[in-house]
């Protein structure tokens, strides 16, 4: 599942921010992506909130999340999926527990920029 990280911390923010935009550049260097796609994925690191496996994997994300809304599911529910999946296992080692506050920020995120009907 995607691999999310909340930037936190004044020292180990800095850092983290500069290795998470190595490795997750900036939407609008893709000329594949839409507006609202490059908007969202800005959104998310301007809230602290970074892809590990690179912007299409967020965007991946956020359309998922914006079909369940469509679906009927609510803004609540696939914020504690997200936490969930984010949450680090022994079949997924590599994965970042995400708060639920993180989450939720990710999914308004989503709603606004690629779903605002939800």
């Amino acid at each position: 599942m995607t691999k999310l990280t909340e930037l936190a911390g004044a020292v180990t923010g800095g850092a983290l921010l500069s290795a998470a935009l190595m490795h997750a550049p900036l939407a609008s260097a893709d000329p594949e992506l839409s507006s609202d796609e490059e908007q969202f994925i800005s959104d998310l690191h301007n809230s602290g909130l970074v892809n590990e496996a690179g912007p299409k994997s967020a965007i991946q994300s956020g359309w998922a999340i914006c079909e369940d809304l469509s679906n009927g599911s609510s803004r609540q529910h696939e914020a504690i999926q997200l936490a969930q999946e984010s949450a680090s296992t022994p079949s997924n080692p590599g994965d970042t527990d995400l708060t639920l506050s993180a989450a939720e920020r990710f999914v308004s995120i989503a709603m606004t920029d690629l779903c605002p009907q939800s």
